[in-house]
């Protein structure tokens, strides 16, 4: 008797434990939901259904100011593809993107390692570097038109007072592109710098005396220890890089307007010019698709091309 009474008290406490094990899952399940939930539909409205009615609209004859919207599957891709000014921006976008990455990558090392060999006011230079990165894109690039002016511009002063001839920094087929690329270097390097001083505060200083103690000199250390270390870092601000200058447009829409003979248009400026200009949306969704086809095409091959193993 007493046998089967302590039976089914065992048998009553684990039911007990279930039903409570068993509530407390459907409490964690809801608690996960009504985290995931606004999550889940911020993405759902904000991401996922623009992206598919863009993709919509590049199917379609599409005007805002026409009601009749007709389907024409990729008429609108085949057309931008026929576009010569397409094909411009599209080599200026490279163009730009290119010379801004790679130019700054460098001079953001430069700085980063004479920054990283000074240990006093290191927070004070890093603030200062970051500044442009904060800054309001319109102003400073509101500021940098009246730098480029081609009468009063700063620049153009102190050509003068070497006795140079002025430059039409922004008016001159030749210089408009450059002067854009060394606003774009000067405004980007200061994240560069940060995370490439990160990664040189990861390097252990053990490596740098090892290579020493071998006889390296200080190139030996920065080319065989620090830049290979460093390659993730070098990865990561490549990637960002490309992606950010691959999407320019304040500095073009402010400066330039694409000019001086389509020199400066690059793709995303090129993408608002027919959409709000010539109010051809469907043809500038089919221009966004394929910026955003190019930009995750070249992101893929660095991301193959600059990967290292470095754990094992």
């Amino acid at each position: 008797m007493a046998t089967e009474i302590s039976q089914r008290d065992t048998a009553g406490a684990i039911e007990s434990r279930k039903a409570k094990r068993g509530s407390l899952r459907v409490s964690q399940r809801r608690f996960v939901w009504s985290v995931l939930f606004p999550c889940i539909s911020f993405y759902l409205l904000f991401r996922y259904y623009p992206f598919i009615e863009a993709f919509n609209i590049s199917l379609r004859k599409y005007s805002i100011v026409v009601p009749d919207k007709p389907f024409v599957g990729f008429e609108n891709y085949v057309n931008i593809m026929k576009s010569s000014v397409f094909r411009i921006s599209i080599g200026n976008t490279f163009y730009y993107a290119i010379v801004t990455t790679l130019v700054g990558l460098v001079v953001a090392l430069a700085v980063a390692l004479m920054m990283h060999s000074i240990p006093r006011l290191t927070n004070f230079y890093r603030a200062i570097f970051f500044l442009p990165q904060i800054t309001n894109a319109i102003a400073v690039a509101m500021v940098w038109s009246w730098l480029y002016q081609p009468v009063y511009g700063l620049f153009n002063q102190i050509l003068q007072m070497f006795g140079l001839p002025s430059i039409g920094w922004l008016t001159s087929p030749k210089w408009a592109m450059p002067s854009l690329m060394l606003m774009g270097i000067w405004g980007g390097i200061g994240m560069s710098i940060i995370v490439l001083m990160a990664g040189l505060s990861g390097i252990p200083r053990v490596y740098h005396e090892a290579c020493m103690i071998d006889g390296g000199n200080r190139w030996h250390v920065f080319w065989h220890i620090t830049l290979p270390l460093l390659q993730p870092t070098i990865t990561f601000i490549l990637v960002t890089g490309f992606m950010g200058a691959f999407n320019v447009f304040s500095a073009v829409f402010i400066m330039t307007h694409g000019g001086p003979l389509n020199r400066t248009r690059v793709l995303a400026y090129h993408i608002y010019q027919r959409a709000f200009v010539d109010l051809k949306m469907g043809e500038a969704s089919a221009m966004a698709f394929v910026l955003f086809l190019l930009v995750l095409i070249i992101t893929i091959f660095q991301m193959r091309v600059l990967q290292t193993r470095w754990e094992y």
